[in-house]
C-alpha cells in the first residue's frame, strides 16, 4: 500500500460520525431515565446522595449534548460518561440503594465503554469497573449465608465476564470490517495505489491542515501506453503499471502520496514543495520511468511519462482548479514531445 500521511480520512470521519450519532441516542437515554429515578429516589428518599450524582449526570448529559456537534474532545467526553454512570451504579451498591438488581445496570458497562472508547480503554475501563463491582455486590449482600454470597459472587463475575468477551469479539471484528471496507473503497486493486475517490479527501485534509503551507499537486501520464497494450497485450499493459507504481511508492518522501487516477495517469500530491522542489522531484521521476525496463517474452518494454504540475493556492484555490491546471500543463507536456515536464504556462 502507497505511503501515508496518518491514518484514513475518510476511516477517521466515519468513525467520528458513527461515534457522535451513537452517543446523541445515548445521552437522551440517560439524561431521561437518570432523570426519572433521580426524581423517584427524591420522593422515596429525599434530597440523599444518589440524588446529587443522578442530578449531575442529567446536567453533564445536557451539557455533552449542547457541545456534541463540534468537540473535538469526544474521547474525553465519552470517558467521562462512561465512568459517571459506573460510579453510580457503585454508588447504589455500597449504599445498599440497590442489590441485585443494581447489577443489572452495571452489565451495560463491557458494551458501552467498548463502543465508546475502543478495544483498550474500553476493556481496561470494563475490567476495573467488573472487578470492583463484583466485590461490591458480594459484599453488600445482606447476612445469611456464605456459600449464598459466593454464589452470588461467582455467578455475576461469569455474567459479568460473559458479556464482555462477546462484547470485545463483536467490536473487534467490527473494526476490521470498516478498516477492510475503507481500504477497498479507497484502493486501486492493480496498483495497490489510492484511487480517485480517496484523492479528493486527501486535499481537503491537506488544505485543512496546512492551509497556508504550499503543496502541489502533480500529474503524470505513461506517453503512448495503447502502443504497449496493442503490441504486446493487456497484461504486459498492466505489468507497467504495476512496475510504474512501484518506483513512485520508493522514489517518493513518507508524507507524499500517490494515486491512480485511471487508465496510465497517476497523481501525486506533495505536502511542503513549493513549484521549484516540486519541479526536482517530478524531473527525478521523469528520469527513473525512463530507465525502467520490463522484459515481456524475451522483448525489453521501455516507456516514458509526460507530467504536467500545478501548486496550491497559486494555480488554484480547489481541487477543481488545481487539478484542471495540472491537466492543462500535461497536455503541454504531450504537446512538446513527450517525455517532459511542465510546471508553469507555455
Amino acid at each position: 500500500m502507497t505511503k501515508r500521511l496518518a491514518t484514513l480520512p475518510t476511516l477517521w470521519d466515519e468513525k467520528s460520525r458513527f461515534r457522535r450519532a451513537l452517543l446523541r441516542v445515548l445521552l437522551w437515554v440517560v439524561m431521561v431515565v437518570s432523570l426519572a429515578l433521580g426524581l423517584l429516589n427524591l420522593r422515596a428518599h429525599g434530597l440523599d446522595s444518589i440524588v446529587v450524582i443522578e442530578a449531575i449526570i442529567v446536567a453533564y448529559s445536557g451539557l455533552f449534548l449542547w457541545r456534541l456537534p463540534k468537540t473535538p474532545y469526544l474521547h474525553w467526553w465519552s470517558t467521562s460518561l462512561v465512568i459517571f454512570i459506573s460510579v453510580t451504579v457503585l454508588h447504589s451498591l455500597v449504599t445498599k440503594a440497590m442489590l441485585n438488581d443494581g447489577f443489572y445496570w452495571l452489565l451495560l458497562v463491557p458494551t458501552t465503554s467498548l463502543l465508546l472508547l475502543g478495544l483498550l480503554w474500553g476493556g481496561v475501563i470494563t475490567g476495573v469497573v467488573g472487578i470492583a463491582g463484583v466485590a461490591v455486590l458480594v459484599w453488600a449482600q445482606p447476612p445469611g449465608g456464605g456459600n449464598a454470597t459466593v454464589a452470588v459472587g461467582i455467578n455475576a463475575g461469569l455474567t459479568y465476564v460473559f458479556i464482555w468477551a462477546l462484547s470485545h469479539a463483536y467490536e473487534a471484528r467490527r473494526h476490521q470490517m470498516v478498516a477492510r471496507l475503507q481500504t477497498v473503497a479507497a484502493q486501486d486493486p492493480l496498483t495497490g495505489l489510492y484511487n480517485r475517490l480517496y484523492l479528493e479527501d486527501v486535499f481537503a485534509q491537506l488544505c485543512q491542515s496546512q492551509p497556508q503551507h504550499a503543496f502541489t499537486l502533480v500529474l503524470l501520464d505513461i506517453d503512448h501506453f495503447k502502443q504497449i497494450n496493442d503490441n504486446h497485450g493487456h497484461e504486459v499493459g498492466d505489468q507497467v503499471l504495476r512496475l510504474l507504481s512501484q518506483m513512485l511508492r520508493s522514489a517518493t518522501r513518507e508524507q507524499d502520496w500517490v494515486f491512480r487516477v485511471g487508465g496510465e495517469e497517476f497523481c501525486l500530491l506533495l505536502p511542503g514543495c513549493n513549484t521549484q522542489s516540486a519541479m526536482d522531484v517530478a524531473q527525478k521521476l521523469r528520469r527513473a520511468a525512463a530507465d525502467l525496463t520490463l522484459m515481456a517474452e524475451g522483448q525489453p518494454v521501455s516507456f516514458t511519462v509526460s507530467i504536467g504540475l500545478a501548486q496550491w493556492l497559486k494555480d488554484g484555490d480547489d481541487f477543481d482548479s488545481l487539478y484542471r491546471q495540472a491537466d492543462l500543463r500535461l497536455y503541454q507536456a504531450k504537446e512538446q514531445g513527450r517525455n517532459t515536464v511542465v510546471a508553469d504556462q507555455a
